[in-house]
């Protein structure tokens, strides 16, 4: 398998070269390298390179950038009322992080101190009390972005944008990761909760009619990839 780099000159497809991912005969990966071609820092990638994204982050969360931090996010909105849109998409944002440090602990760059040390292995079943925490917090993470979407459907979320994108893009990884765990029938039953508008299945769909078969599709963020999944997985569509 090769990875087509082009660019695009006056509406025309220029080929600029191909990089080998895949060797057939020994049945591997190539050791062949991307960076060169991934500009972070360039101007086509505007806010998405990597200063301006943490910077975003910074700016948005109420504590951020440490250990346990959306523990404290939680702790600080504990018992408030008359929350913000911001403040409950902020709440939520903590127990979505929060929920991944039951799996993957440190994931994100940030740990859960309270699950330091548990040595059970990644892409593996887990211990029921930490699908129970993953799930737990997941939940918690949908109910305050539906808080939102409630009263104010027009709400765009920080980077993601839709309210009803951001809520759909988290069902289909709450999806992925518990299926990443081997827990196929609870994963199963979020899937069946997505609701993605028609445009956007119809741009996964158009994605994927323009891959030859067998081919290796590079999606890049969330609002490409879950539609993506989403229609792989639930409608069956070029899977």
């Amino acid at each position: 398998y090769f990875l087509e780099i082009s660019k695009y000159e006056n509406r025309e497809k220029q080929i600029k070269e191909f990089i080998q991912l895949w060797d057939y005969k020994t049945n591997s990966y190539t050791r062949n390298s991307l960076r060169p071609y991934i500009a972070y820092d360039s101007d086509p990638y505007g806010f998405y390179n990597r200063n301006s994204m943490k910077i975003q982050k910074y700016d948005f969360h109420l504590f951020y950038g440490y250990d346990h931090y959306f523990d404290e996010v939680i702790k600080f909105y504990d018992k408030k009322s008359n929350l913000s849109d911001e403040d409950y998409e902020i709440l939520s944002r903590a127990h979505d992080t929060k929920s991944i440090s039951y799996i993957y602990n440190g994931q994100w760059g940030f740990i859960s101190t309270s699950l330091k040390g548990n040595d059970e292995p990644y892409y593996s079943k887990l211990s029921k009390d930490r699908v129970d925490g993953f799930i737990k917090n997941e939940n918690l993470c949908q109910k305050y972005l539906k808080l939102i979407q409630k009263r104010n459907p027009n709400y765009k979320t920080h980077i993601i944008g839709d309210v009803n994108l951001k809520i759909a893009n988290n069902y289909v990884n709450m999806y992925q990761t518990l299926m990443s765990i081997k827990e196929e029938k609870v994963a199963s039953k979020y899937l069946q909760k997505v609701k993605y508008k028609k445009e956007y299945i119809q741009a996964a769909k158009n994605y994927l009619n323009e891959c030859e078969h067998s081919s290796f599709l590079f999606s890049f963020g969330d609002n490409d990839s879950f539609p993506l999944w989403y229609v792989q997985e639930f409608m069956n569509y070029r899977k």
